[in-house]
């Protein structure tokens, strides 16, 4: 993971596809035992500060990882889903003044990649595990957002309503 938080270009993006790859085929090992907790535990309770160098894309990479280790490995928990996603989104983001803010702050190029990274990481989590998902992820919410977001014009406007429909679809 240390690798994750490097300057030099490229290593992050090596960094993040080799732990994709360890996640795709060896989703059974993190559910090992290291000094009494899995090792599922330990990676999602450092999951902020191993993300926190990286940009959403790669964010998104690890996000996609862990969920197919849940999807493949022995425990589909609901836990651990919320654990993941408390970690690498910002919750507060769903909740109903957040969105009703969207017409006000979609100018702010920030802003708008925080809300895409969060509609693209819950995609991610519909597509890989639909039956632990539809439990957890809050799809009226969403619909709320695109609601907000349809009358809306321009460059920004449309970003944010082409994740919104990737999210839907998935």
């Amino acid at each position: 993971f240390e690798f994750m938080a490097e300057t030099f270009e490229g290593i992050k993006e090596m960094a993040c596809d080799n732990f994709f790859k360890i996640c795709e085929r060896c989703p059974n090992q993190f559910f090992l035992r290291r000094d009494s907790f899995y090792i599922m535990d330990i990676v999602i309770g450092d999951l902020g500060s191993i993300t926190s160098n990286l940009d959403f894309s790669l964010q998104r990479v690890v996000l996609e990882g862990l969920l197919l280790v849940l999807k493949n490995g022995p425990k589909q928990d609901l836990a651990y889903v919320r654990s993941i996603y408390g970690a690498i989104t910002n919750q507060a983001m769903l909740e109903q003044g957040s969105i009703d803010g969207i017409p006000a702050s979609i100018g702010d190029q920030n802003y708008l990649m925080m809300v895409v990274h969060l509609v693209e990481s819950y995609a991610l989590g519909y597509r890989i595990l639909p039956g632990p998902f539809n439990a957890f992820a809050p799809v009226d919410t969403f619909v709320y957002m695109y609601g907000r977001c349809s009358g809306l014009e321009g460059r920004n406007a449309v970003i944010l309503k082409k994740s919104l429909c990737g999210l839907f679809v998935a």
